[in-house]
């Protein structure tokens, strides 16, 4: 329940809770790995926060907090909304293989995201090669403060080249990504059409992550 309420924060504040630096990859490292196996891992999707008004200023508190993540997770179910870090994967995936010059291994999905401590991701990859860990931190969508029938989506997402043979991160990006504010959708304009709009949001948080990640893994 903790980790519930901690989500809802970390919309609230708009923050994504991202709070890693960037390290880019150095050369040394890719020529140390040249021609190692790259391993990437993802995720089952994270809790969504729908985080509505109505919940959260006439609910409020821990009710308020849970129902607005019960009620986003629903929506992803009912409308099928794509985890981000699906396509990050799929996208730099094979660039980041080539890059190391070795192939690409069958993706492995995580289902309890407390297990992804940087060894116990090497111990997946059998203590060989590179690991690229991609995972969704937070998504949602979240009321303005003085516009509350009016939506933003936010998205955050952490990105990390981990040394299998060591357990060691030798390069990691964070990204957080927040729609525009001009002309912000309502709820009904949101989520209808089986959530078209709010699939069209995340795919452009999902490029614009892409396209930070690919600028800053490697120095």
């Amino acid at each position: 329940m903790v980790r519930k309420i901690l989500l809802l924060a970390c919309a609230v504040m708009l923050s994504g809770c991202v709070s890693t630096k960037v390290v880019g990859t150095g050369q040394d490292a890719v020529d140390a790995l040249h021609g190692a196996p790259l391993t990437t891992v993802t995720y089952t999707k994270p809790d969504f926060v729908a985080s509505t008004w109505g919940r959260a200023g006439l609910i409020g508190g821990i009710t308020g907090a849970l129902v607005m993540i019960s009620e986003g997770n629903q929506l992803v179910k009912d409308d099928d909304i794509p985890d981000p870090a699906d396509a990050i994967v799929t996208q730099l995936g094979p660039e980041f293989a080539a890059k190391f010059g070795g192939p690409t291994q069958p993706a492995v999905t995580l289902r309890k995201r407390d297990n992804d401590g940087q060894k116990d991701l090497a111990a997946l990859a059998q203590n060989h090669g590179v690991v690229f860990d991609v995972q969704s931190t937070a998504w949602s969508f979240i009321y303005f403060p003085f516009d509350w029938t009016h939506y933003r989506v936010v998205y955050s997402v952490r990105a990390r080249l981990i040394d299998a043979s060591t357990g060691t991160v030798i390069g990691q990006v964070p990204c957080t990504y927040q729609s525009d504010d001009k002309n912000p959708p309502d709820y009904d304009q949101l989520t209808g059409n089986h959530g078209e709009l709010l699939k069209s949001l995340l795919a452009k948080g999902t490029e614009a992550c892409i396209q930070i990640i690919r600028s800053n893994m490697f120095k």
